[in-house]
């Protein structure tokens, strides 16, 4: 016996297949959808090398060149590069730079300071604070100046020194025109440690290296004590 065409369960298989058929359309407009995509992507890729030889090679700064060295004493300088005579009279007063014998080592000075030497801008700092010192600060800045000198020439206690004795005879005649009877008291590699006299940090019977100069009172007692090594 026959199924009439209208029976239920006909019509829902129907129903099926055709829900079926949609679907696979549906997968295969997909893939093909899918598959077109890929093949653009592809040919995008392949473009890539092309794309990228075509363009410019951008040029390379060359690496900048470093600027040569400063000191922040640059501006002491003159025009020759040097702290010429200018500088020497601004810092060691008109009586110091009178003597041309003393060219040379005032320069080695200038020279030193405007490179940035701590000993240097030491002994030029103590220099001009005495220039305009009054008398109670006068006897301590003689003491300074004597260790800030050796700092900055630690071998001329070996020996004469032009400079050295030419500064100490300019400091000498402006405590007498103050009228501070204080005198300088020189020290010598080689001299008998004298404990009124020398400090040392260390024990020991004989000066071997000079760090400063005894400053005497007006009656010959020591006011300071000469820095000194000893052996």
């Amino acid at each position: 016996m026959g199924e009439s065409p209208d029976n239920p369960t006909r019509q829902s298989l129907d129903q099926f297949r055709e829900r079926l058929q949609a679907q696979q359309a549906e997968v295969a407009e997909m893939f093909a959808s899918l598959g077109s995509d890929l093949d653009q992507l592809i040919d995008q890729f392949a473009r890539i090398p092309q794309a990228v030889a075509s363009q410019p090679v951008p040029a390379v700064a060359p690496a900048p060149v470093a600027a040569p060295q400063s000191s922040p004493f640059d501006f002491l300088r003159d025009s020759n590069n040097q702290g010429g005579p200018d500088l020497q009279a601004l810092i060691l007063g008109p009586e110091l730079t009178a003597n041309v014998s003393l060219d040379g080592q005032r320069q080695q000075l200038m020279d030193d300071l405007t490179s940035g030497s701590a000993a240097a801008l030491t002994l030029c700092g103590a220099i001009m604070l005495f220039r305009g010192a009054n008398q109670e600060r006068m006897p301590q800045l003689l003491k300074d100046i004597g260790e800030a000198w050796y700092a900055w020439s630690p071998n001329s206690a070996e020996g004469e020194d032009d400079l050295r004795d030419e500064l100490c005879g300019w400091l000498q005649r402006k405590c007498t025109e103050a009228g501070v009877p204080n005198s300088i008291e020189l020290v010598r590699p080689g001299d008998r440690y004298d404990v009124k006299r020398h400090h040392a940090r260390q024990p020991g019977v004989e000066v071997t290296e000079v760090a400063g100069w005894v400053v005497l009172r007006d009656n010959g007692k020591v006011y300071t004590k000469a820095a000194v090594s000893v052996k």
